[in-house]
């Protein structure tokens, strides 16, 4: 069975990130900023009013900025020096 809400006017953080063609955490803050409307469902769960989100995704937004060129090399793990 699906954890999914019933009523088709709420969607996931999830869902809400796939309809306006963002990341999860974006949607998130904008919902902490007050953006976006959540309603807290459970201690992890949050569901977002679809007219909301569908009204955000038709406003024109500014693109943001491009992904830097340079890829940043992780650094080796460091060897660990046990005490004797």
């Amino acid at each position: 069975m699906s954890n999914k809400p019933k009523t088709p006017d709420l969607v996931s953080t999830s869902d809400a990130a796939k309809i306006l063609g963002v990341t999860d955490s974006l949607v998130r803050r904008w919902g902490r900023e007050g953006k976006l409307s959540v309603f807290v469902a459970g201690p992890r769960s949050r569901l977002l009013y679809r007219a909301e989100v569908v009204a955000l995704s038709k406003q024109d937004r500014k693109p943001g900025p491009k992904p830097s060129a340079k890829i940043r090399k992780r650094r080796p793990a460091s060897k660990r020096v046990r005490a004797k």
